[in-house]
């Protein structure tokens, strides 16, 4: 079984064999071939390699196509100046934003994404799981109602509802490159993000519903990835979103909380990301023991492993190289 048959057997809840390890790579990635991030989201070709050139040396399960958060909101308005080789675009401002006329086929960096995303499941699709992000719906909403300059008065429903109906788009778009999975990240919020959601649920809801139907749809699974929060919160949201995993990130769980996630696993048929925190190999160490142990005893078939968040740009690679051996059951990658 090689890592797209395990990534694809735990998003069904029937992974029998060792947990996936899916990383968050992206700026790490254009450091790795010391491609300037710019340069990178501009050329569909270095943007292949780049991505190509960190698998290689990496050995990931899953390759992560894109991880900025300012990609979206350009559609909407925003406007980002490119900082140092391996940062994020930083948002400089926004300027007046015609709802009538925002579409997605209006951003070059989306186009370049979708044409680099392409190229990789041609070349390592059958291989390893290809796996884009999206912003999620209550993160771009309240992105665009604090920030925008929209053309006339909506209330916030509605732009939920604008906002969400690109996003669908997008989501369209990746199903038809056929990736293996989608992030939708609403991790931006914090733990504020249970509290947004329960403020404007219906119509959040509404919009979760059309990317997760796309996402049933093309057959691809449709992650949603969170940060910190009461597990309890989260299952509330589960039940009513249905998304066909939850990614954590900022979260130290304990075997209780295992307990919590594989029932609700279970009963929802639906994969959970287990966050290690790379930065620190100690703590990696430890976190990872107290999975293995649960794992073992317990065999959950939708447990898969993946970094707490993006792995930062400035880790030593042999850090990272280190822990994928252990996991993957090799003493040198």
């Amino acid at each position: 079984m090689n890592s797209r048959d395990g990534f694809k057997k735990t998003m069904q809840v029937a992974n029998n064999g060792r947990p996936v390890f899916v990383t968050i790579v992206y700026r790490l990635a254009a450091r790795i071939e010391q491609a300037p991030l710019f340069d990178m989201v501009s050329d569909p070709t270095i943007y292949t390699n780049v991505l190509e050139g960190a698998f290689k040396l990496l050995n990931q399960d899953g390759i992560i196509t894109n991880f900025d958060p300012t990609l979206e909101a350009e559609i909407f308005g925003c406007q980002v100046e490119w900082q140092d080789d391996y940062d994020l675009p930083a948002v400089s401002g926004w300027a007046d934003c015609e709802f009538s006329g925002v579409s997605l086929e209006n951003s070059q960096r989306l186009a370049v994404l979708l044409e680099t995303t392409k190229r990789l499941i041609q070349t390592r699709g059958r291989e390893m799981a290809i796996i884009g992000t999206m912003i999620g719906p209550c993160s771009l909403a309240l992105n665009v109602r604090d920030n925008a300059s929209p053309d006339r008065e909506c209330p916030f429903d509605e732009i939920v509802t604008l906002t969400g109906g690109q996003l669908a788009k997008y989501a369209r778009c990746l199903g038809e490159v056929k990736v293996d999975a989608i992030i939708i990240r609403e991790d931006l919020l914090g733990e504020k993000y249970y509290e947004e959601f329960l403020a404007h649920e219906k119509a959040y809801t509404a919009v979760y519903a059309t990317i997760f139907n796309l996402t049933r749809f093309y057959n691809l699974a449709g992650l949603l990835m969170v940060k910190g929060g009461k597990l309890e919160d989260l299952a509330v949201i589960v039940r009513e979103i249905n998304p066909g995993g939850l990614v954590l990130t900022g979260q130290e769980i304990d075997e209780s909380g295992l307990n919590f996630l594989k029932n609700l696993s279970d009963s929802r048929k639906m994969a959970i990301g287990l966050p290690l925190p790379l930065t620190e190999p100690d703590k990696t160490t430890a976190r990872l023991q107290v999975y293995e142990d649960f794992i073992l005893k317990n065999k959950p078939g939708g447990f898969f492993y993946t970094s707490d968040g993006e792995v930062p740009p400035d880790i030593p690679i042999e850090n990272l190289r280190e822990i994928t051996g252990r996991i993957k059951g090799v003493s040198e990658l």
